[in-house]
């Protein structure tokens, strides 16, 4: 295999002296005071979009892939809200982001 031309990619890890899971523990806890414990996000992430799949069972609308997603990211923005800090702009922004990505790729197969 001819190698040449590729660069080389380096990790930056921590130092010996400070271990990896520091940062991560450091990250957990700053994410946990902002968007409240995990386990409270995760089960209303689960219920949001088991309310989604029932719905879709019992009717004739088909969601795209792009369409399933961003409801799901949706969701995680809306958990966060609900489960965390509602007053946090960006979870807001974050929503109205993944709208508008299943906007364009509608309004592009539609040609509006």
């Amino acid at each position: 295999m001819d190698l040449q031309g590729i660069e080389r990619i380096t990790f930056n890890l921590p130092h010996k002296s400070q271990p990896m899971s520091t940062d991560i523990d450091k990250t957990l806890k700053d994410r946990g005071a902002l968007y409240g414990p995990f386990v409270g996000h995760a089960r209303i992430v689960r219920d949001l979009m088991k309310v989604i799949r029932l719905e879709l069972e019992h009717s004739e609308n088909y969601l795209e892939a792009d369409q399933e997603e961003a409801l799901h990211m949706i969701f995680h923005k809306i958990a966060r809200i609900v489960n965390g800090n509602p007053n946090h702009i960006d979870s807001w922004h974050d929503i109205v982001g993944y709208a508008k990505l299943v906007e364009d790729i509608l309004r592009d197969k539609q040609n509006v």
